[in-house]
């Protein structure tokens, strides 16, 4: 219900904009202007290669904004954690309103505009969101993060170096990283979390230990929060054959079930998913399909801010910062409007709103809006090539350390070796991408994809 929410959100919002285009058709439909006029694209007119001059070392301010990314999306859930989260969809709401709120400081310090196109960049991150819970349903924890982060990641890349045609200065260097970063965040998705084991023993926890927000992180794709007795459980949806499976790959997650009543015995409506219909394969298919596409989703959410930067009228700012209060508001007003839907499916009886989780889900908001509003930093310093791999990797490894060192609920040499192990994979490959930008290779400064692929 909520995906189909934001895809008719979707086509609504194109269809509003390609109204703004220019009537001789040679405009760009993102570049609109007051008049409803659209002008043209200058590729080079937001180089963020720039940073790297002599005379203009704002390099580290980009690297500086990527770590306040990595850290705000590894922590954001924290506020969140011993609580429940119903089926998260009021708390989505409840986050979202903390994100704009973000959006709305940093939107009146750059005197809030309302750009069409960047609402599309939050629809995108909402849509995605809306497809994470039954991805996990459908093909497991495991599976579905490895496949939405590493396509998230790719995405993101893809569109800075080849659709928008952002260079660096080493390109060997940028490609070995990425392989390297990505080799990280499939070694991070085998670390095993105490408990994670699937079967009878699953039946015997309690409810008190072991609801504490899983549906917090499944609304951002993120491995935080998901660590420990929220990966305990397995989802029974009332899916028959459910039970029969028993491989370590079906790490399904629960939904506030009473541990007083056996799990095939608290099947209802409202926990049944459209997803449990579908056979074991056709479901497995369409799960690793939507895992894709949530991917591409989170992945493409900065392109129409990134078009945008490139407009050659003066209307549109090559400062991030002023389109981030556009991209939060697309964020509130399509979680406000799947809110809705969902009040009137329930006939205004939505289950479960649980007023204990307001203040803490809103502090979980805004520790995630001022995480992204560092991405944004760091977009435009460093270009998507090189920031989409440093701040979609480093949060898993701040949620694990969590795990690990406060929480206690990473145990056993193994996984904290093979975690250890890929920490190190991943920092090798952070710095490669993270060099590659302003690092001389081969004698060719700032050559895009296009005019040189591998110099």
């Amino acid at each position: 219900m909520s995906f189909v929410s934001c895809v008719s959100l979707t086509v609504i919002l194109l269809f509003f904009s390609t109204q703004l285009e220019a009537v001789d058709g040679h405009g760009s439909w993102v570049c609109y202007l007051r008049n409803g006029t659209a002008g043209g694209i200058n590729y080079t007119r937001c180089d963020s290669t720039d940073s790297c001059s002599n005379s203009n070392k704002l390099e580290p301010l980009g690297f500086l904004g990527a770590f306040i990314a990595i850290i705000g999306f590894g922590s954001n859930f924290l506020p969140v954690k011993k609580l429940d989260t119903g089926n998260g969809i009021f708390f989505q709401w409840i986050l979202c309103i903390g994100i704009w709120l973000v959006g709305l400081v940093v939107g009146m310090i750059y005197q809030p505009r309302l750009y069409l196109p960047a609402l599309l960049g939050g629809l995108l991150w909402t849509a995605g969101n809306a497809l994470v819970v039954p991805i996990i349903k459908a093909v497991g924890l495991t599976m579905g993060l490895t496949v939405w982060g590493v396509t998230n990641m790719l995405s993101g890349w893809a569109s800075g170096r080849f659709i928008l045609q952002q260079g660096v200065q080493c390109n060997p260097l940028n490609y070995s990283g990425v392989v390297t970063v990505v080799i990280s965040v499939v070694m991070l998705a085998f670390v095993k979390s105490e408990g994670k084991a699937v079967g009878k023993k699953l039946n015997a926890i309690s409810k008190e230990e072991s609801e504490s927000g899983e549906r917090a992180a499944l609304l951002n794709g993120d491995r935080s929060s998901l660590e420990g007795s929220l990966q305990d459980r397995v989802l029974r949806q009332g899916h028959k054959k459910a039970s029969s499976i028993q491989s370590s790959s079906d790490e399904h997650l629960s939904f506030g079930r009473s541990s007083d009543v056996p799990a095939e015995e608290t099947t209802s409506d409202e926990d049944d998913s459209w997803i449990d219909h579908f056979g074991v394969w056709p479901r497995r298919i369409l799960g690793f399909a939507m895992a894709l596409l949530a991917g591409v989703l989170f992945g493409f959410q900065f392109l129409p801010v990134e078009f945008m930067k490139l407009c050659t009228d003066q209307y549109h700012s090559c400062e991030d910062l002023e389109y981030v209060f556009s991209h939060f508001t697309g964020i509130l007003v399509v979680s406000t409007a799947i809110f809705i839907v969902y009040s009137i499916y329930t006939c205004n009886k939505p289950k479960p709103v649980y007023p204990k989780l307001i203040l803490p889900g809103l502090c979980s908001g805004i520790i995630w809006g001022i995480a992204m509003v560092g991405w944004f930093v760091a977009n435009k310093y460093l270009s998507l090539g090189v920031s989409f791999p440093i701040v979609t990797a480093g949060p898993g490894f701040i949620s694990s350390a969590y795990g690990i060192f406060i929480f206690k609920e990473i145990k056993g040499w193994p996984s904290r070796i093979l975690y250890f192990i890929a920490f190190i994979v991943s920092m090798g490959g952070l710095v490669m991408v993270g060099v590659s930008h302003c690092t001389h290779c081969g004698g060719h400064k700032n050559a895009t994809d296009t005019e040189l692929l591998w110099t």
